[in-house]
């Protein structure tokens, strides 16, 4: 009874909001000419969909909760439905929780994950050999292995790169850490925050795990820039201080990067990397003599 007095009593306001949107639609099907073939199989199909959601409020669900129990909890064991019911709310209050806490992940670290998802579906598009023939071809890598300083970055990299045998993400301080064997090392954003004897030695261990034929890829900031270095190093250190880390900086400008790279018999070339931002940042792609 109650499902019927509650049907009852939205009834009219049902139908009212559903013939007035109907109504403005189906003039749209009236339309000559190419347009209107175009637009008619939009009415048709609102049309359509909103009187099936008629047929489902005053027939289907009304019976569908008529055939449930009064005062029934999710935890009640004891009704006719009352187990396949608990099982349905656990499921799906946990798929909620689970999907309600990647979200709040993913929102809270939006750049790491639309780069994930990048190149993710970039992964995807070469493993289908579906790759857009206008772009290179990505190079194939046989292992990945990342070293990050800060947990939580790890811990969002592990979770996109999840199902990834050949990706290995670990916490480590470059300074102290054993750098394996690599055809590439990219260093993204990492010297200036090292004292300039530790860039030194650093560089010097990546030197000595790259084959004769390996590259060094580098982003660094160049001091000789101006504003624009300024603004990156402002931009640096508020960083620093909401991760609760050093805030002092050690930059060199892009001539003493390079002469750096060149001290341990590294052929270094440089790309601009700024163009339209009002950052001073440039890429130095170093090659073993």
């Amino acid at each position: 009874k109650a499902a019927l007095a509650a049907m009852h009593s939205v009834a009219a306001p049902v139908v009212a909001s559903v013939a007035t949107t109907i109504s403005a639609f189906l003039p749209l099907m009236l339309l000559p000419g190419i347009v209107g073939k175009f637009m008619f199989v939009i009415p048709l199909v609102v049309t359509v969909g909103l009187l099936m959601s008629l047929l489902e409020a005053f027939w289907i669900l009304p019976a569908h909760v008529t055939s449930l129990r009064r005062n029934r909890t999710p935890t009640d064991t004891h009704t006719r439905v009352g187990q396949l019911h608990h099982w349905r709310w656990r499921f799906s209050h946990g798929l909620r929780l689970r999907y309600t806490r990647a979200l709040l992940l993913a929102m809270r670290h939006r750049g790491k994950a639309l780069v994930a998802a990048w190149l993710g579906a970039a992964a995807t598009l070469c493993r289908q050999a579906a790759w857009p023939a206008a772009l290179p071809r990505p190079p194939m890598y046989a292992t990945y292995h990342g070293i990050e300083r800060a947990p939580g970055d790890v811990a969002v990299a592990t979770r996109a790169l999840a199902g990834q045998p050949l990706v290995t993400v670990a916490t480590g301080d470059l300074r102290q850490s054993m750098l394996p064997p690599a055809d590439v090392v990219l260093l993204l954003d990492v010297l200036h925050y090292l004292e300039p004897q530790a860039q030194h030695r650093l560089l010097a261990r990546v030197r000595d795990a790259l084959p004769p034929d390996g590259l060094l890829l580098l982003r660094v900031g160049d001091a000789a820039a101006g504003a624009g270095y300024r603004f990156s190093t402002v931009v640096d250190r508020l960083v620093c201080l909401a991760r609760g880390q050093p805030t002092r900086l050690y930059g060199r400008s892009l001539v003493a990067w390079c002469q750096l790279l060149k001290q341990l018999d590294l052929d270094v070339a440089s790309r601009p990397m700024s163009q339209g931002t009002p950052f001073a940042n440039a890429v130095l792609l170093a090659r073993p003599r």
